[in-house]
């Protein structure tokens, strides 16, 4: 420890507790965050475990199993976003409650067909029974296990008999395990697929996977479609409408001269009528 790393830590680095057969003791989440982020920076952080946050939450997590400082950091590995105990973290915990009374494994079957099979029994004192469980090559196959790639390839005894632990440890020990998934577990766990929507029809759903990967998506029969786009007119100059001729301009009467009357009416009387509609004052003498 420096005096540097004191002095950034606010002087919670040198609060916290460090014993012999214990290690560093976390109290509080203060302790948990500034742990975190010396691991971090010292570049000693498990994989999955790299950012101060997350180590912090794993951090959290063995201490619910009472997992030390450094246990967790062995102990504790995050699979599809679930702090998850790996290799021997399980046994320990359990061996480390002082609750197990007796614990057996085996092999039964032809080695590697499908009858072969991990079997797991374990006593929990004051139990009236133990707890059994198997696992055979043909779970391993059923499940879609069976020579995938990775540890059920490399080395498939093994992961018969860890399977098969797992589910006797977290049958027989719960509470042990304080709800911690078991890696083991967690990778061999398939993301599930999103659920279709009841109401979308098949082209539709073939509509948004062609869009979702960037190809030009079939949907003319799909239930729905945008409207048409029609391509723009190139613009047309119209042209300018002449005006109508005005009769009154090729009338060569004056405007103050009174229309040739039909028979029988008075020309004077027409020429009254024209200025009063005109707004103009008439008079007879005009």
């Amino acid at each position: 420890m420096t005096d540097a790393l004191v002095k950034e830590s606010g002087g919670k680095l040198a609060a916290i507790p460090v014993s012999q057969g214990v290690g560093a003791q976390i109290q509080n989440m203060a302790d948990s965050w500034t742990l975190a982020q010396i691991v971090v920076r010292a570049g000693m952080a498990p994989r999955g475990l790299d950012k101060p946050e997350k180590l912090m939450l794993a951090l959290a997590a063995g201490a619910e199993a009472g997992l030390g400082f450094t246990a967790t950091l062995k102990h504790v590995m995050v699979v599809n976003n679930v702090p998850s105990l790996y290799g021997d973290g399980p046994m320990a915990l359990c061996y480390k409650s002082g609750l197990v009374e007796n614990f057996d494994s085996g092999f039964s079957g032809t080695p590697f067909d499908d009858d072969y099979t991990a079997w797991i029994e374990v006593k929990r004192r004051e139990a009236r029974s133990a707890v059994r469980r198997e696992f055979s090559v043909a779970d391993a196959k059923a499940a879609g296990l069976w020579g995938k790639a990775g540890p059920w390839k490399q080395h498939p005894g093994r992961m018969l008999f860890v399977r098969a632990r797992a589910f006797a440890l977290r049958d027989a020990f719960p509470d042990v395990l304080a709800g911690i998934a078991i890696a083991e577990e967690q990778e061999d766990i398939a993301k599930a697929e999103a659920p279709k929507h009841e109401s979308r029809s098949e082209e539709f759903e073939e509509a948004l996977r062609a869009v979702e990967s960037d190809k030009e998506p079939d949907i003319a029969d799909a239930e729905w479609s945008e409207a048409p786009v029609s391509e723009p007119q190139e613009a047309t100059e119209q042209p300018t409408p002449e005006p109508e001729p005005d009769s009154r301009k090729n009338s060569k009467r004056k405007p103050t001269e009174a229309p040739e009357a039909p028979d029988g009416i008075d020309p004077g009387e027409v020429k009254r009528l024209e200025m009063a509609e005109a707004g103009l004052a008439f008079e007879d003498g005009e």
